[in-house]
């Protein structure tokens, strides 16, 4: 909350969910200390006490991370201070020190776990593209969204990135023959022996662009790895890395005692745009 505007200028932040919490705002703050010093060649030390005091010390050229209630203050080497209510404004205020983006550091010691969220009443909307058919565009009672082009496709998925659709849905995998991608995947069906494209898998059908094929899959070892690859996801995407591909990002959010998977997170990016944010239980196959 905006103290002079009376703003909440986190509420339209795609991670908001995941990062409710002082514990899991201070997983972020280690992440980013941790990726600062791989960035900066210093081993990535998360400093003492950050998980519990909410304080990640800046390695040597880098910033300092503090959580706090809404969000977390950032501290440059100079001294300057930036306030940051959502996790991309975290990300852009720390950015200069994050480098190129690389490959997700599966690797790393692991900087904390994320909130669990409570499930939401958002709806799953696929997307097609055909010149020769009606248009459709988003709306509350619509399952399909028909658009005649690219162009118009990628308008579609800016929209439901960002309030108010955001909020009310996300982008769903598409069904073949009334059979979900979980269902096929338990069966044990690969996507040769399924008809279709490979895009019909994941929401988008009838584009050739590498953001409407098949999203490459990026898994997080953990679910103390939850911090890590959520900053390594908003800083590729922010960096432009996935403007023309797509992306689903995976991790656990809890543990089982039976080691079966509970629920994990899956946040989807397509023409660097999140389409999907949320997470699934695979104990049901349900999304909650």
């Amino acid at each position: 909350m905006c103290g002079g505007c009376g703003a909440d200028r986190g509420a339209a932040d795609w991670a908001r969910p995941f990062l409710a919490g002082l514990a899991a705002r201070s997983a972020m703050a280690n992440a980013v200390t941790s990726a600062v010093g791989r960035a900066l060649g210093s081993g990535g030390s998360c400093g003492s006490g950050g998980g519990r005091s909410g304080v990640a010390a800046g390695v040597g050229g880098g910033p300092r991370v503090q959580a706090r209630a809404g969000g977390w203050l950032v501290r440059s080497p100079t001294g300057a201070v930036t306030d940051c209510a959502g996790l991309g404004e975290l990300v852009t205020a720390v950015g200069r020190w994050l480098g190129t983006p690389s490959d997700f550091a599966a690797g790393s010691p692991p900087s904390g776990r994320l909130l669990l969220p409570s499930p939401d009443a958002r709806r799953g909307i696929r997307l097609r593209v055909d010149p020769s058919a009606a248009v459709r565009g988003l709306a509350e009672e619509c399952e399909t969204v028909v658009v005649p082009d690219d162009e118009r496709a990628l308008g579609v998925l800016a929209e439901l990135s960002r309030p108010p659709w955001s909020a009310r849905r996300y982008l769903t995998e598409v069904t073949v023959a009334g059979v979900t991608r979980a269902e096929v995947t338990r069966a044990g069906v690969t996507r040769a022996g399924v008809t279709g494209a490979a895009a019909g898998w994941a929401g988008v059908t009838g584009a050739a662009a590498g953001w409407a094929a098949a999203p490459t899959p990026v898994r997080a070892p953990s679910a103390a790895h939850a911090a890590d690859l959520l900053l390594w996801l908003e800083h590729g995407r922010r960096s432009g890395r996935w403007d023309d591909a797509a992306l689903a990002a995976h991790c656990p959010l809890e543990d089982t005692a039976d080691g079966s998977g509970g629920a994990e997170l899956y946040v989807e990016v397509r023409a660097g745009h999140v389409v999907r944010a949320g997470c699934r239980d695979h104990r049901s196959d349900l999304r909650v």
